[in-house]
């Protein structure tokens, strides 16, 4: 799964880990920070913002050193996408979209027993 963050024709980057559309930054309200486990099983714990992309809000995690990226022009006809971490970016063109998330069936704890639900997560994408 991956987010839209550019549109067709949009100059996107990041600098100092902040985005950046047509030169602008993207709205940012601080949201305090989050823990969670790593793939190792580690606890990790980072500053979060809720960052406004369009009418949605998604909540951000600011990555130490802050992630870097040169601007780039979305090419007509494709959305560029990012995953969770911001470090893997793709302009993907339209007909390789194939919907919109719309709810969590299933979130179990990746370091847990495979019965540790996260309950909080399940339910309709804000």
């Amino acid at each position: 799964v991956r987010r839209v963050v550019g549109l067709p024709g949009e100059r996107v980057a990041l600098r100092g880990g902040r985005l950046y559309l047509d030169g602008t930054p993207a709205p940012r309200t601080p949201a305090g920070a989050v823990s969670w486990r790593d793939a190792g099983c580690r606890e990790r714990e980072a500053a979060a913002a809720s960052e406004e992309l369009g009418t949605r809000a998604i909540t951000v995690l600011d990555a130490e050193p802050p992630l870097e990226r040169g601007e780039e022009i979305v090419p007509e006809g494709h959305y560029l996408l990012v995953g969770d971490g911001r470090s893997d970016w793709a302009a993907v063109p339209a007909q390789n979209i194939l919907g919109q998330v719309q709810r969590i069936w299933l979130s179990a704890e990746p370091c847990g027993s495979p019965l540790s639900l996260r309950l909080d997560r399940l339910g309709p994408v804000r």
